[in-house]
């Protein structure tokens, strides 16, 4: 498998390999010299930065916070929006598949597609969206519907890629369930949610006590950032999904700002 280097972002040659790293995650990673751009002790991953191997806990929180923001964009901005950090940058936005509500971008060298959903920005959201978290029937609002024929499209066209799907607030909410029933990586900030989803959260981690494997992968492949403060996303921490806690920077406990790290 292609070794891409963390620096160039490239399928590169490395030099003999000084060390072997296993993450907290799983996965193994190599430091050695990339004979391409010449740095030391870079960490070879295989399929990628964006896989989160060779990131510090507050890049891969800023990371994923800046592509999750990016569905907030105007359609015709985000690319733009995308260039201004060497994190994101290189990504291709496919005005195909996305739309105002969604961000599909696309990385052909490490063959990755990453899908952003917007969170609540519009009156409909609230009505039409929101209210059905509250209720509890969240899947089968219309958005949510939108979401899952998008997703669906993107891995139908991107079909040897890996995907992985990020979201804020009512887009967090669409990121972390679809992560779970699809079995892709997600990383959702501060997630939509209501006392409705405690009991069912609740019953998930019941149910691990007979399936644990369903749990190991659940935690593995969902990460949850949260303020801790936020009540819109107080529920959310309640299930088995990895979270991160990220101390507030504004009164706004709720912002997807509060998640910019660099």
């Amino acid at each position: 498998m292609k070794q891409f280097c963390v620096k160039c972002r490239d399928a590169t040659e490395n030099g003999p390999s000084v060390a072997h790293v296993q993450t907290a995650n799983g996965r193994t990673l190599r430091k050695a010299e990339c004979k391409k751009c010449g740095i030391t002790k870079t960490q070879f991953v295989r399929r990628g930065i964006i896989q989160g191997g060779g990131m510090t806990q507050n890049e891969e929180t800023d990371h994923y916070a800046r592509l999750a923001a990016s569905a907030y964009e105007k359609p015709e901005d985000r690319q733009g929006f995308l260039e201004k950090h060497e994190s994101t940058r290189g990504w291709v936005v496919d005005q195909e598949l996305s739309d105002h509500h969604t961000g599909v971008y696309v990385d052909p060298k490490t063959k990755q597609t990453h899908v952003s959903f917007r969170g609540s920005a519009e009156l409909g959201d609230w009505a039409f969206s929101n209210s059905r978290i509250v209720a509890g029937t969240f899947h089968s609002a219309p958005q949510f519907k939108k979401w899952e024929k998008i997703l669906a499209a993107s891995r139908a066209k991107y079909k040897d890629h890996e995907h992985i799907l990020s979201g804020h607030s009512l887009g967090a909410r669409a990121s972390h369930d679809l992560g779970i029933r699809e079995q892709l990586r997600s990383h959702s900030f501060n997630v939509g949610s209501a006392p409705v989803d405690v009991p069912r959260n609740w019953l998930r981690r019941l149910g691990c006590l007979k399936n644990p494997e369903t749990c190991r992968r659940i935690r593995r492949n969902q990460t949850i950032y949260s303020t801790g403060v936020d009540p819109v996303g107080l529920s959310s921490l309640t299930g088995p999904s990895r979270i991160v806690y990220v101390k507030p920077n504004s009164l706004n406990v709720h912002s997807i700002g509060n998640f910019r790290k660099l």
